[in-house]
Protein backbone atom coordinates (compact mmCIF):
# COMPACT_ATOMS: atom_id res chain seq x y z
CA UNK A 1 0.00 0.00 0.00
CA UNK A 2 0.81 3.28 0.09
CA UNK A 3 4.23 4.15 2.24
CA UNK A 4 5.23 7.91 2.12
CA UNK A 5 4.58 10.85 -0.29
CA UNK A 6 7.47 11.03 -2.76
CA UNK A 7 6.84 14.27 -3.87
CA UNK A 8 4.17 17.18 -4.49
CA UNK A 9 4.38 18.86 -7.58
CA UNK A 10 3.72 22.62 -7.70
CA UNK A 11 3.26 24.84 -10.91
CA UNK A 12 5.16 28.04 -10.95
CA UNK A 13 6.00 30.82 -13.08
CA UNK A 14 9.44 31.48 -12.71
CA UNK A 15 11.95 28.78 -11.86
CA UNK A 16 14.70 31.13 -10.91
CA UNK A 17 12.55 32.83 -8.04
CA UNK A 18 11.12 29.41 -6.92
CA UNK A 19 14.39 27.75 -6.31
CA UNK A 20 15.37 30.20 -4.74
CA UNK A 21 12.84 30.72 -2.24
CA UNK A 22 12.68 27.02 -1.61
CA UNK A 23 16.68 27.04 -1.05
CA UNK A 24 17.47 30.38 0.49
CA UNK A 25 14.43 31.34 2.33
CA UNK A 26 13.01 27.47 3.87
CA UNK A 27 16.68 26.16 3.79
CA UNK A 28 16.26 22.75 1.74
CA UNK A 29 18.26 21.33 -1.31
CA UNK A 30 18.28 21.86 -5.01
CA UNK A 31 18.60 17.96 -5.85
CA UNK A 32 18.27 18.32 -9.56
CA UNK A 33 17.27 20.62 -12.22
CA UNK A 34 16.14 19.49 -15.90
CA UNK A 35 14.15 20.25 -18.67
CA UNK A 36 12.22 18.14 -20.61
CA UNK A 37 12.79 16.24 -24.27
CA UNK A 38 10.85 18.81 -26.05
CA UNK A 39 11.94 21.89 -24.12
CA UNK A 40 8.10 22.78 -23.03
CA UNK A 41 8.36 22.45 -19.15
CA UNK A 42 11.57 22.88 -16.87
CA UNK A 43 11.68 21.09 -13.37
CA UNK A 44 13.59 21.41 -10.49
CA UNK A 45 13.56 18.80 -7.70
CA UNK A 46 13.98 20.20 -4.34
CA UNK A 47 14.67 18.02 -1.46
CA UNK A 48 13.07 17.94 2.56
CA UNK A 49 13.46 14.68 4.17
CA UNK A 50 12.74 11.51 2.44
CA UNK A 51 10.20 13.63 0.01
CA UNK A 52 10.83 16.48 -2.40
CA UNK A 53 8.90 19.30 -4.02
CA UNK A 54 8.99 19.08 -7.85
CA UNK A 55 8.62 22.48 -9.13
CA UNK A 56 6.87 22.71 -12.33
CA UNK A 57 7.87 25.34 -15.29
CA UNK A 58 6.02 25.92 -18.16
CA UNK A 59 8.10 26.94 -21.13
CA UNK A 60 5.92 30.25 -21.21
CA UNK A 61 5.58 30.56 -17.28
CA UNK A 62 1.76 30.00 -18.33
CA UNK A 63 0.62 28.58 -15.38
CA UNK A 64 -2.55 26.29 -16.08
CA UNK A 65 -5.57 27.49 -14.01
CA UNK A 66 -7.74 24.42 -14.85
CA UNK A 67 -5.53 21.79 -12.62
CA UNK A 68 -5.62 20.32 -9.59
CA UNK A 69 -5.20 23.20 -6.84
CA UNK A 70 -3.12 21.78 -3.68
CA UNK A 71 -5.15 23.42 -0.49
CA UNK A 72 -1.72 23.75 1.33
CA UNK A 73 1.78 21.99 2.18
CA UNK A 74 2.97 21.43 5.56
CA UNK A 75 6.30 21.24 6.47
CA UNK A 76 7.50 19.64 10.16
CA UNK A 77 9.75 21.84 12.32
CA UNK A 78 11.25 22.17 15.77
CA UNK A 79 11.21 25.41 16.58
CA UNK A 80 7.68 27.68 14.98
CA UNK A 81 8.99 30.51 16.54
CA UNK A 82 12.36 30.47 14.96
CA UNK A 83 11.45 29.67 12.03
CA UNK A 84 8.51 32.43 11.84
CA UNK A 85 11.14 35.10 12.29
CA UNK A 86 13.89 34.00 9.71
CA UNK A 87 10.58 34.43 7.08
CA UNK A 88 9.86 38.03 8.06
CA UNK A 89 10.53 40.27 4.82
CA UNK A 90 11.15 37.14 2.52
CA UNK A 91 7.90 35.63 2.48
CA UNK A 92 4.07 36.71 2.53
CA UNK A 93 2.89 35.82 6.01
CA UNK A 94 -0.65 34.92 6.49
CA UNK A 95 -0.91 34.48 10.47
CA UNK A 96 0.57 37.29 12.40
CA UNK A 97 1.78 34.59 14.98
CA UNK A 98 2.02 30.85 15.09
CA UNK A 99 -1.15 29.59 16.77
CA UNK A 100 -2.23 26.65 18.53
CA UNK A 101 -4.40 23.73 16.43
CA UNK A 102 -6.20 21.39 17.80
CA UNK A 103 -4.43 18.66 19.41
CA UNK A 104 -1.60 21.30 21.37
CA UNK A 105 0.31 21.77 18.32
CA UNK A 106 1.17 24.46 16.65
CA UNK A 107 0.71 25.91 13.67
CA UNK A 108 1.33 29.00 11.21
CA UNK A 109 0.35 29.81 7.60
CA UNK A 110 2.20 31.58 4.70
CA UNK A 111 2.88 31.97 0.77
CA UNK A 112 5.60 30.73 -1.14
CA UNK A 113 6.57 32.85 -4.73
CA UNK A 114 3.18 31.96 -7.06
CA UNK A 115 1.01 31.81 -3.96
CA UNK A 116 0.69 28.58 -2.96
CA UNK A 117 -0.12 27.99 0.59
CA UNK A 118 2.31 26.52 2.89
CA UNK A 119 1.72 25.50 6.82
CA UNK A 120 4.57 24.97 9.38
CA UNK A 121 3.78 23.01 11.62
CA UNK A 122 5.48 21.98 15.03
CA UNK A 123 3.90 18.86 16.84
CA UNK A 124 3.29 19.06 20.46
CA UNK A 125 5.86 18.28 23.08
Amino acid sequence: MLKKIEHVGIMVKDLDVSIDFYTNVLGLKLKERITTADGNMKIAFITIGESELELLCPKHGDVPGSQGVIAHLAFTVDDIEKVVDSLRGKAELIDETPREALDGCKIFFFKGPDGEILELFQPRS
